[in-house]
């Protein structure tokens, strides 16, 4: 090898040897070979990054209206499947205002409901759905 190739292969040693201890976040060394102050390694900084939520607080009405929405809503008294409004029926628990409307729509277009299980073939309602919903559905004879 000659004097002028050493260099390069000591640089390219030196800089194969150092590229693991930079990813491992040690120090390296001055060109002395002696530590200085300013090469030692330092705490990296920590960002912490908040959530949406931190960011944007809810005002005070909004988390109470929030809040509210997560209790589970319960009729007074219980709902006639055959005679119920869309408001009437929106008040029963996990039922919005789509399922109340199809709700609707099916009674009319089957004529009623006989029995309160038959809500089960709407659109949206299901086994776990009914066994909730249960407690607070009556079938009564339509007024005509």
């Amino acid at each position: 090898m000659s004097k002028r190739f050493i260099p390069t292969l000591s640089y390219g040693l030196a800089f194969a040897l150092a590229l693991p201890l930079a990813a491992s976040g040690a120090h390296r060394p001055s060109v002395a070979g002696i530590a200085k102050a300013s090469d030692k390694p330092q705490p990296t900084p920590v960002v912490r990054v908040q959530s949406p939520k931190a960011i944007h607080p809810l005002k005070p009405g909004k988390q109470r209206q929030a809040a509210r929405s997560k209790t589970p809503r319960a009729p007074q008294r219980p709902i006639n499947l055959n005679t119920a409004t869309v408001t009437e029926l929106m008040q029963l628990p996990r039922i919005g205002s789509s399922t109340a409307e199809r709700i609707v729509a099916f009674r009319k277009e089957h004529g009623g409901f006989k029995r309160a299980e038959e809500v089960m073939n709407v659109k949206g309602i299901g086994e776990k759905s009914f066994a909730k919903l249960k407690p607070f559905l009556i079938v009564a004879a339509p007024v005509q």
